[in-house]
């Protein structure tokens, strides 16, 4: 992992370019920012309860994004194969269909670069590039390492019919099991997660802004006005 200390526009868009650049160059990768803190060599993700809370008030009420419906509660169970792979299994009810669907994967990160976003140093974004690989045959039978329970909610940047940012608010409970998460989960305030996502479907924002510093330098902003560093692309074009 890469920690930015400088915060200089022109640094952090180093960073992060050679992440958007690996992304073009492969649809399966995903791209996405989180919000959090760097402490002693590490980033945790998490803000607080206001500024969770502030951020979802402005997701409602703004005029370009599609919001889900209400709060989506999933169950992600990481375990490690015989291989010595990491494997996650996500659980999720369906409440149109009545049923709970799973799903399987291994999530290996390419590449991870911190970066500072206030004066003070306290408040960051990881920048995050990823692979997730679906796994047609797990185990019949694992023991977690960690359980997850994941309260969700979705907001949609659409341009002209494409998914192309998707935000997503998070309040989160984790153990080394299900009993003791769910436990958390009624005793405990949860972590309060914020992530942005470049999706872009039909990859058509690629396309259309075919230099990288013009993508990490939406990134970086993005993540910005998250944490209310108020913050305008040098373009004038909408990021």
């Amino acid at each position: 992992m890469r920690v930015a200390t400088d915060h200089s526009v022109d640094a952090q868009l180093g960073e992060v370019a050679a992440s958007v650049a690996e992304f073009r160059n492969d649809p399966h990768y995903e791209l996405e920012i989180r919000l959090g803190t760097f402490a002693n060599g590490v980033f945790l993700p998490g803000v607080t309860r206001n500024v969770f809370f502030s951020l979802e008030c402005d997701l409602v009420n703004s005029p370009t994004l599609e919001a889900e419906d209400g709060w989506k509660e999933i169950v992600d169970y990481h375990y490690v194969v015989h291989r010595g792979g990491r494997v996650r299994t996500r659980v999720e009810y369906d409440d149109q269909r009545m049923e709970l669907n799973k799903e399987h994967i291994v999530k290996t990160t390419r590449r991870s670069t911190v970066l500072g976003c206030g004066d003070d140093g306290d408040d960051v974004c990881r920048v995050a590039l990823s692979l997730e690989e679906p796994i047609t045959n797990p185990p019949t039978v694992c023991v977690p390492t960690h359980v997850r329970i994941k309260q969700r909610r979705r907001f949609r940047d659409v341009r002209d019919g494409r998914t192309v940012w998707v935000y997503e608010l998070s309040r989160t409970w984790s153990a080394n099991g299900r009993e003791a998460a769910e436990h958390r989960q009624k005793t405990m305030d949860p972590i309060y997660e914020i992530e942005c996502e470049l999706c872009d479907e039909g990859r058509e924002y690629l396309r259309k802004h075919p230099k990288d510093t013009f993508i990490a330098q939406s990134l970086i902003m993005k993540a910005e006005m998250l944490l209310g560093r108020g913050c305008q692309p040098r373009s004038g074009a909408r990021a």
